[in-house]
């Protein structure tokens, strides 16, 4: 079982959090909103008044509400899956085009391999993993010999700490979080310290010269790699942000959504700012000038945007709508697939269930009434429509009948879906999985 939020959940979540768990972006799941049982709290809540009740009286008035809820739903479900095959039809089709429209206006075609790694790239953007460069294999390892060597020079230093300070007195002082990273950097250092001997005989580093020039380079690679990070978290920012405008003046339908969208913008503008000001003491370090500022960003003003040919082949501005409308295509694929198999699964259950349950019923009457001289067989299937404690013991033919009628009615709207070929042509198989 994986985890998920909810589609009306995700919206005012910050946008790590939306692209980790949010539903549009898990594999498996469907098109729903996950806020079924929500319409059944809002039709209960409308008895509030049972506590008014004794208990007998109350138990009693709240299983009459909930067995009429069920009957109508049941009553009302062929409709609904008609209804709702037909709203993911008129989904797909718009998504299919706003995608087009998306392939046409870029450069990039967009197509579906392209647009699974740019998802997983912006998954492991949100889980600060990102490395949106493909960096030769000698300067990642120069880059990693650099970040060994500083952990292992930290671990020297902090070494003293972890064996004269205790954890209960780190508890006292107020410092056990420095005191747990300090343990577990010392904890490191001796592996660290064979990796170190790993990659210098690697990168050939034979000679005192040799090593400061390789950690000079690997310096400055870090600090390229995680300017880029930074630059991408900014600009993730700013499309979130952005966003959340845009769904509190389109979207919102009460001051409670408004207010809990406000806040998670104003959270993310402060994560805005504390990013820019470790991008500008980056940037200082080198020889760039592309400071910036958190206004300078809200505006969508980017100082490095002059340089995206060059490093990234496609903003990530353009990677993100692109994806996000693929991800919901697949969603309402998969929606479309679910709702299908229910609809066979209830013209079975009605075929060999229901339908046979009213005939015999048909028959029992026909023989109470005008006294047939054989007696009707007892129907062998598990479900008998006139039994059960809410069900009515005195049904006549004219209702059996009628009822009848009404089933093969509101069927026919799911019959016409199971035997007609859909527009866009594709079959079962053809559906994702």
């Amino acid at each position: 079982m994986i985890p998920c939020l909810p589609a009306m959940h995700a919206k005012a979540h910050t946008w790590h959090c939306s692209i980790l768990w949010g539903g549009r972006w898990k594999d498996g799941s469907a098109a729903g909103s996950g806020e079924d049982m929500e319409l059944l709290f809002s039709y209960l809540s409308r008895w509030g008044l049972t506590k008014y009740m004794l208990a007998y009286r109350r138990e009693e008035f709240l299983t009459e509400a909930a067995v009429f809820w069920n009957s109508r739903k049941i009553k009302s479900l062929p409709m609904a899956m008609v209804l709702r095959l037909k709203k993911v039809n008129s989904k797909l089709l718009m998504l299919e085009g706003q995608l087009n429209t998306i392939r046409a206006q870029s450069s990039t075609s967009f197509e579906e391999i392209e647009l699974e790694l740019f998802k997983q790239q912006i998954q492991s953007l949100a889980q600060g993993e990102l490395q949106l460069n493909a960096y030769p294999q000698d300067d990642c390892d120069k880059e990693q010999y650099y970040l060994l060597y500083m952990q292992s020079a930290i671990a020297a230093q902090l070494s003293e700490y972890s064996s004269t300070t205790t954890s209960l007195e780190s508890i006292i002082t107020a410092s056990d979080h420095l005191f747990n990273q300090a343990s577990h950097l010392v904890a490191r250092s001796s592996a660290n310290i064979l990796k170190l001997h790993t990659l210098e005989q690697k990168l050939l580093l034979d000679n005192e010269l040799a090593k400061q020039q390789c950690l000079q380079e690997g310096r400055l690679l870090a600090i390229r790699r995680k300017l880029e990070q930074l630059q991408s978290d900014m600009e993730m920012y700013f499309l979130s942000i952005k966003k959340k405008l845009s769904a509190i003046q389109t979207q919102t339908t009460s001051s409670k959504q408004r207010s809990s969208l406000r806040h998670s913008i104003s959270q993310e503008k402060s994560k805005l700012e504390a990013c820019v000001a470790r991008y500008n003491s980056l940037v200082s370090m080198t020889d760039s000038n592309e400071k910036t500022s958190a206004a300078q960003i809200l505006d969508g003003d980017f100082p490095w945007s002059a340089l995206i040919g060059k490093r990234r082949s496609v903003e990530m501005q353009k990677k993100l709508e692109a994806v996000e409308l693929y991800n919901e295509l697949k969603r309402y694929r998969k929606e479309r697939k679910l709702i299908i198999a229910e609809m066979k699964n209830l013209l079975n259950y009605y075929h060999q269930c229901v339908l046979p349950a009213i005939s015999e019923d048909i028959k029992v009457i026909d023989h109470k009434i005008f006294g047939t001289p054989e007696e009707p067989e007892t129907s062998d299937s598990e479900f008998n429509i006139m039994t059960g404690r809410y069900s009515s013991c005195s049904a006549s033919k004219d209702y059996l009948q009628e009822m009848a009628l009404e089933e093969t009615d509101e069927f026919a709207g799911l019959i016409e879906v199971h035997n007609c070929d859909y527009e866009s042509g594709s079959t079962d198989d053809e559906i994702e999985t």
